[in-house]
């Protein structure tokens, strides 16, 4: 079957066989998932802006919380964790299948990389999971974590060898959106949607891949200073930004980019080709 990227760019030719349609349709449910997960970040992190965030936790874990205390919270929450354990399944799925367009040193990256959010995914399946249970989190802040890892041997290579991946993950997804090649998957977006899809992926992606550098940074500055209190979770972060005379309208632009990569999200869901 040939079809338009909408963008500008020449048809292509694609196969289109059952098991690509299912795993299509993963896809795009999964996809909307992880949206409603960032929609309630940005929330969350505009919240911390302006009033300091009122207990609130600017993470992942704090986003399901939030929607726990929603009237029909348990509920929307069990809908969630299934999209959730969709979106572990793709990206496992997507770690088995690789890329085929890819050379083999990229694939390998590609297949690690997706299989490391396939767990992490996982992982949040579980906590929403516990949370719809009553049992609430058992997960430990970036400082305890650290505290435990400089406490063994070898642990500030550890600590150090993390946050050096989450700087080199960052900094990736930045230059990777400022590239604009999340255009790949979005040949079904309309032409006259495709400006303001940009923009939304663009700026959803750039924030995202800082926010995660500079988590990977103060684990690296931890490790080298054998401070654990210096380790910093998403949320960390955003408050120690929120403490800065700039933190306030630094933290509207990160809570406008987790909302627009939550658009985008959306967007990808319901267009997205492959």
């Amino acid at each position: 079957m040939r079809r338009s990227t909408g963008n500008g760019r020449r048809d292509e030719e694609v196969v289109t066989t059952p098991a690509t349609t299912r795993a299509k349709r993963l896809a795009r449910t999964s996809i909307s998932a992880r949206g409603v997960v960032y929609l309630l970040l940005a929330y969350i992190a505009a919240d911390i802006a302006t009033s300091g965030g009122n207990g609130k936790r600017a993470d992942a874990e704090g986003a399901l919380e939030e929607l726990r205390r929603q009237p029909a919270g348990p509920e929307l929450l069990g809908l969630l964790a299934a999209g959730l354990l969709a979106y572990a399944g793709w990206r496992f799925l997507q770690a088995a299948t690789g890329d085929r367009d890819a050379s083999d040193p990229a694939d390998a990256a590609k297949r690690t990389g997706w299989a490391l959010i396939g767990m992490a995914y996982l992982g949040l399946t579980g906590q929403a999971v516990a949370l719809i249970a009553g049992r609430g989190s058992k997960s430990e802040g970036a400082s305890s974590l650290s505290r435990a890892a400089l406490a063994h041997p070898g642990g500030r290579v550890v600590l150090a060898v993390a946050g050096l991946a989450a700087v080199s993950g960052g900094l990736g997804l930045a230059v990777w959106a400022a590239l604009q090649r999340f255009e790949r998957y979005l040949g079904g977006v309309p032409r006259s949607m495709m400006p303001l899809v940009r923009v939304a992926e663009t700026a959803g992606n750039l924030v995202r891949g800082l926010v995660f550098a500079a988590v990977g940074v103060s684990f690296v500055i931890a490790a080298v200073a054998d401070t654990p209190r210096d380790a910093k979770d998403i949320d960390g972060a955003l408050r120690v930004l929120r403490g800065h005379w700039f933190g306030r309208p630094m933290l509207a632009l990160v809570a406008a980019g987790l909302l627009a990569f939550a658009v985008a999200s959306f967007v990808e869901a319901a267009y997205r080709e492959s």
